[in-house]
């Protein structure tokens, strides 16, 4: 029973040590260096990558953590006569549980969903203005992941069969360097 006590100890401190030591890196040690050495344009896409690889550690140490503390308040008692503060340790840490998987589901995965990959594809041609008009908006249609950044139509509208020219500059909101690697990864054909 002491070999097993001791066992899950050291797996609680250790967890709990990596858990927060993270945390604390994440918040006061990472931004500061980063804001130092790159500019901000670089910052998003290396704060982003740093933080999905420590909540993917997370996933293991919380549990781990988790689990040890309450096997440890269970085997030795401690439920039914822990101080205070160890009831206060044990509820935070199922407070910190909870407040991580609300971050991971409802911010980070939605951030790292909305920092896709945007590609540039420049449009340019000629015809007549109500072809001009039925290209934009099928394109609309067709295309949700397209965003103009800057159109010039050139032409008489009030003539549908003049000649008109075009020039589109779109966005294309592309999926993630990372979520496609985890794509292909599951689907591999």
């Amino acid at each position: 029973m002491a070999l097993t006590l001791a066992l899950l100890l050291a797996v609680h401190l250790l967890a709990a040590s990596f858990w927060l030591g993270g945390m604390a890196f994440m918040l006061w040690i990472a931004p500061p260096a980063l804001a130092a050495r790159l500019p901000p344009e670089q910052q998003g896409p290396l704060r982003l990558a740093l933080l999905g690889r420590f909540l993917a550690a997370v996933w293991i140490a919380m549990p781990l953590t988790l689990a040890s503390g309450y096997a440890l308040f269970a085997l030795t008692g401690a439920a039914v006569r822990a101080s205070p503060g160890l009831h206060a340790m044990a509820g935070l840490g199922t407070l910190m549980g909870a407040v991580f998987a609300g971050l991971y589901f409802g911010v980070f995965r939605p951030l790292r969903a909305a920092a896709a990959i945007k590609v540039p594809i420049r449009l340019r041609g000629e015809g007549t203005y109500a072809a001009v008009t039925t290209l934009l908006a099928m394109t609309h249609s067709e295309f949700p992941d397209l965003a103009v950044v800057r159109l010039s139509v050139r032409g008489e509208p009030n003539s549908p069969t003049s000649s008109a020219s075009i020039s589109v500059d779109f966005e294309w909101f592309a999926e993630s360097a990372e979520a496609s690697g985890a794509a292909s990864k599951k689907n591999p054909g």
